[in-house]
């Protein structure tokens, strides 16, 4: 008849299947908000140094960042890597900024 739905085929196995199901997904979630409190509390301990210990921070990662891309492609030859690290290194911490929010994002 219409509106009727018929459920064949369900037994013990299917049933139990769901439950492990349900087990699992509730699993799931737990570890996606404990990756998203781990990866908050990341970004609060960050935030929360000191000006002069997150530059100092910040220079070595750009530093890395300036080397590398020195042995890939020749950068100008006129300025000293610590002009390219000072120059550079307001980008890199605004772009570790931008990210550390969109990977949170992506974490909830």
């Amino acid at each position: 008849t219409k509106g009727t739905v018929l459920v064949v085929g369900i037994d013990n196995v299917q049933l139990k299947n769901v439950g492990v199901l349900q087990k699992i997904n509730k699993i799931v979630i737990i570890l996606s908000w404990t990756a998203v409190l781990l990866w908050l509390v990341l970004i609060f301990y960050l935030s929360s140094q000191p000006a002069v210990q997150s530059d100092g921070l910040s220079k070595k990662v750009t530093k890395v960042i300036v080397d590398t891309v020195d042995r890939v492609v020749e950068l100008d030859d006129e300025k000293s890597e610590i002009d390219l690290v000072e120059k550079f290194n307001h980008i890199v911490r605004k772009y570790a900024l931008f990210s550390s929010w969109g990977i949170s994002n992506e974490c909830l």
